[in-house]
């Protein structure tokens, strides 16, 4: 449900109502409690999702699991800090060298790029390897880079597994034909993708954020302005890539894009003040 568009609100209430009785006959099992709590960081509820992580690491301090929970949500809420630490206490309990961890997308927003291309590396037989996450990043990061041969190969590649999630064979597909130069075909499929999520309640604003992404390459800047607001509404909040990624630039002269970063900075702020630093240290 969580890498389906199309997933129905009540499929998401029934999906919650699920996690919350199972939390009810075992209060704060780490995976549990990390579930839901990817459940509420991609509808945009990074508050519930950290408080309820937060609330189970002080019954389990050295669970890993819930650290990775903590890293995911915190950096949905643009607290990259407060998601590093996470990502190191995670480390330093998780056997991080044999045991493939999540994909430390953290460190491409904090400009750690040699460790976020170190985490994109394939584990034969792990989900990681089969999901289409790991070649799409890598052509991410090539694209990042402005390396587009390299970014091509590696969409094309996601784009071809026969298991992948739904949503990044097809966000692969769209940045390929991108990079292949076939413009026309590309906007035709993004803007089709783009109208089967309106009127739904959207998944993951991250997610959102790289269509916006899409629709600036393409040069449609009308669309991309739209679409990187609806990734704030979804509950999107890093600030600091907004600013850092190369594909919106074309955005950044647009008067409604100083009112966005605007709206970013206060909620960021907020945020901050709720989730400081300190509440990870001394467990």
């Amino acid at each position: 449900m969580l890498n389906s568009a199309a997933a129905l609100r009540q499929e998401q209430i029934d999906t919650e109502v699920a996690f919350q009785r199972g939390l009810a006959l075992a209060p704060n099992h780490p995976r549990g409690t990390f579930l839901l709590s990817l459940l509420m960081s991609d509808i945009g509820n990074q508050r519930e999702a950290l408080d309820l992580l937060l609330r189970a690491r002080r019954k389990q301090p050295h669970n890993p699991t819930l650290l990775t929970g903590i890293a995911y949500a915190a950096r949905g809420a643009g607290l990259l800090p407060l998601a590093r630490r996470a990502m190191d206490l995670r480390d330093s309990l998780a056997f991080a060298q044999l045991q493939p961890q999540a994909v430390d997308i953290t460190c491409l927003y904090t400009g750690e790029i040699s460790r976020f291309e170190a985490s994109l590396q394939e584990r034969p037989g792990h989900l990681r390897s089969t999901s289409g996450v790991l070649p799409f990043y890598r052509g991410y990061l090539a694209l990042v880079r402005g390396d587009r041969a390299v970014a091509q190969r590696e969409f094309h590649s996601a784009s071809e597994l026969a298991n992948g999630y739904p949503n990044i064979l097809r966000l692969s597909q769209i940045y390929g034909l991108i990079l292949e130069s076939r413009k026309d075909e590309a906007w035709q499929k993004l803007r089709e993708y783009d109208q089967e999520r309106i009127g739904m309640r959207e998944n993951d604003g991250e997610f959102t954020l790289r269509l916006a992404e899409a629709y600036a390459l393409l040069g449609d800047r009308a669309s991309a302005m739209d679409m990187a607001s609806r990734a704030f509404a979804r509950g999107f909040g890093c600030t600091v890539w907004y600013e850092r990624s190369p594909m919106l630039e074309p955005l950044r002269g647009l008067p409604k894009w100083r009112a966005l970063m605007q709206h970013l900075k206060e909620r960021q702020a907020l945020m901050e003040d709720r989730f400081p630093m300190g509440l990870l240290e001394g467990n």
